[in-house]
């Protein structure tokens, strides 16, 4: 397991779990699954999850836990990935995924909960960007 987390911002290098657990999601909404040749496999994008898997939900459920369980896994002892797609009533190409991410460092668990509104299979809308729960 990594302890810290490399970054390309002013912070360079994280090492709280805190601010650890936001930057990876950062990193999943942000990248792109062909950024990289050396890595292709390793980058976890859901963009790359939408494109793929957007025709069967439980597919597209099932990737985006375990790409979110193996990149969280590699800074955190234990990750545990709730995912929900919430169809929207209006449009039936627009949905809400919810997902709940919960860490546990050192026998300390911190909970990461966002919401994303896809639609066409695209990021929309960035949700309940500002929650972050402690345990």
């Amino acid at each position: 397991m990594l302890s810290q987390l490399p970054t390309l911002t002013e912070d360079r290098i994280l090492s709280n779990d805190v601010l650890k657990i936001n930057k990876l999601y950062e990193y999943f909404l942000a990248s792109e699954y062909s950024q990289t040749f050396f890595y292709k496999e390793h980058v976890a994008s859901l963009k790359y999850l939408l494109g793929t898997y957007s025709i069967e939900e439980d597919d597209l459920k099932m990737a985006i836990i375990e790409t979110l369980e193996k990149m969280y896994s590699r800074y955190f002892d234990e990750v545990s990935v709730f995912c929900e797609l919430v169809p929207e009533e209006i449009d039936s190409n627009a949905y809400l995924l919810n997902l709940n991410i919960e860490v546990t460092n050192n026998s300390i668990k911190n909970t990461l909960n966002r919401s994303v509104a896809i639609t066409n299979n695209k990021i929309d809308i960035l949700k309940n960007t500002n929650i972050l729960l402690y345990k």
